[in-house]
This record gives C-alpha cells, sequence and structure tokens, in this order.
C-alpha cells in the first residue's frame, strides 16, 4: 500500500464485513488509513482484515451487534488507537426492504439509532484531531 493523504489516519468502519462497508474499509486502508472493522460477523471481518494486512494496511476487528444498545460503549473501549479521524456509519439497523417514503416512524428508528448511539459513544466531537 503507497503512502497517501490518510496516512497516519484512523477510520471505524461499521457494517465492514461485506458490500459497501466492506469496499469503504478497503478503500481507506489503501489509502492509507488504520481501519476498525466492525460488524457481527467475525470470520468475514477476519477476511477482510488479512486481505487489508496482506496489501500491507492495518486493521483491527471489533465484533459488535449495533442493534443492541450496549454495543456502541463496548465497542468505544475496544477501539485500540488514540484517536478517530473518520467515523463510516454503515451498518444497516433493519431487517425489512420498504420504499423510504412508505416507512414508518418505528423503521426510520430502527435504521437510525444503532448509528447515532455509537457516534455519541466515540463522541468525536471532544477529539480536536477528528475530522
Amino acid at each position: 500500500m503507497s503512502e497517501s493523504s490518510l496516512a497516519g489516519r484512523n477510520a471505524l468502519v461499521t457494517g465492514a464485513s461485506r458490500g459497501i462497508g466492506r469496499s469503504i474499509a478497503m478503500s481507506l486502508a489503501e489509502n492509507g488509513a488504520h481501519v476498525i472493522l466492525v460488524a457481527r460477523n467475525e470470520e468475514l471481518l477476519s477476511e477482510v482484515k488479512s486481505a487489508i494486512e496482506s496489501q500491507g494496511g492495518s486493521a483491527q476487528v471489533i465484533v459488535a451487534d449495533l442493534g443492541l444498545e450496549e454495543s456502541a460503549e463496548q465497542i468505544a473501549q475496544q477501539i485500540d488507537v488514540d484517536s478517530l479521524h473518520i467515523l463510516v456509519n454503515n451498518a444497516g439497523g433493519n431487517s425489512f426492504m420498504s420504499p423510504v417514503q412508505s416507512m414508518r416512524l418505528s423503521g426510520w428508528r430502527k435504521t437510525l439509532e444503532p448509528q447515532s448511539r455509537l457516534h455519541c459513544c466515540v463522541n468525536p466531537g471532544s477529539d480536536p484531531s477528528f475530522g
């Protein structure tokens, strides 16, 4: 992996085990960031970490289900870096498919609350190096 503008930066990506989250995590690592990979599936997360490391990058795996209220604090406690510069809230929070215009408020809450919990627990607003 070549050095880039993200060298020395730390990124946390939720939903990092597959799909868009995996692609974002790989891209961040390819551009020099240390990536904290968060998702429910440890085996898939380990595969992403191995792929990142095989290309010269660095990553940490945190297995967590953001649908559980206590998981955000557990994630914050497991982060192995002093500062977090990039937060990618990618984890899907709902188990249903619905057009946006027909989604009920309960569906929006189930989708968005896990992401806001994590944002509050990693508290990037108090870290002047965030951003």
